[in-house]
């Protein structure tokens, strides 16, 4: 019932896309691949939104009930210091982990978050946070965590899904995405037309194209 409340006050559509744990099994990577395997750059970037629409929820209710249901920061502070970095109730959270007060979240403050029982990719998550690989997530690097952007070709996939549902842009070329939500080295018009090279982001080669 929380779930579809901030659903609906986010104005999103819940939907059931499989049975089990997060994130759906892909043709690419069936249900029996390591966690490894299975833990993409899209599914990273999905999960981001997922703990960041929860993360609002238990804020929400905090102010309803007069309590985050985690440990009170130690000092306002804190709060105050990861405001200026952070959005919201990403920044919230960050101040509720972090008992220790002291703008980094280890290992046993970041268990707090028990979620390995339903996302398999909680783990990679929270390492790919750690970019600086001491072992522990500072505040910037936690609001950056949620913050990032969807890779490039992933981002185009659900610009032009949006715009066929509105009906405002018929027959766009549809690019092809490596698992990760990059672009595939090579790009092919459908039915076997023009191809060409592009980079990662997308940028065409020049002198590439050709049937």
């Amino acid at each position: 019932c929380k779930l579809e409340q901030q659903a609906c006050l986010a104005s999103k559509q819940l939907t059931v896309r499989c049975e089990g744990q997060c994130p759906c099994p892909t043709p690419h990577s069936p249900a029996g691949d390591s966690k490894q395997e299975l833990c993409t750059g899209q599914d990273l970037a999905d999960l981001g939104d997922r703990l960041r629409d929860w993360f609002q929820l238990l804020r929400e209710n905090a102010k309803q009930n007069g309590s985050g249901g985690l440990p009170a920061s130690p000092t306002s502070a804190l709060e105050r210091s990861v405001a200026a970095t952070c959005k919201e109730a990403v920044g919230w959270m960050f101040a509720r982990l972090d008992t220790s007060g002291d703008l980094f979240l280890e290992a046993a403050e970041l268990a707090a978050i028990n979620l390995d029982k339903y996302e398999v990719c909680i783990r990679a998550f929270f390492n790919s946070c750690d970019t600086s690989k001491d072992g522990r997530v500072s505040a910037p690097e936690w609001c950056f965590c949620f913050w990032r952007e969807k890779p490039p070709c992933l981002r185009e996939l659900e610009k032009i899904q949006i715009q066929e549902a509105t009906k405002k842009k018929l027959g766009t070329f549809i690019p092809s995405c490596d698992e990760d939500g990059y672009y595939r080295r090579a790009q092919c018009e459908p039915g076997g037309g023009e191809c060409w090279c592009v980079d990662q982001h997308g940028a065409e080669l020049t002198g590439t194209r050709g049937h």
